[in-house]
């Protein structure tokens, strides 16, 4: 069964090398504050090298039982 209820979110190390880091939404949540609201995705993070793959047409899969960056679970949606 193939789903698209994954965020990807690039980013840059401390070496400035661009990484890739793969969760899939569990809950959305709505912060809200006067005159705003900010989206933000509660997710559970993949382990880059063990639960990322690519398929030969280019496609990536993730193991979404590899989890990983448990103390980071927010992203905000944009």
């Amino acid at each position: 069964m193939y789903q698209n209820c994954v965020v990807r979110v690039d980013a840059f190390d401390n070496n400035m090398q661009k990484a890739a880091y793969y969760g899939q939404i569990e809950e959305i949540w709505e912060l809200s504050y006067p005159g705003f609201k900010v989206p933000i995705f509660l997710c559970r993070w993949v382990k880059e090298r063990l639960g990322v793959t690519k398929d030969e047409y280019g496609f990536t899969t993730i193991d979404i039982e590899q989890v990983g960056y448990r103390e980071e679970p927010f992203v905000l949606a944009s």
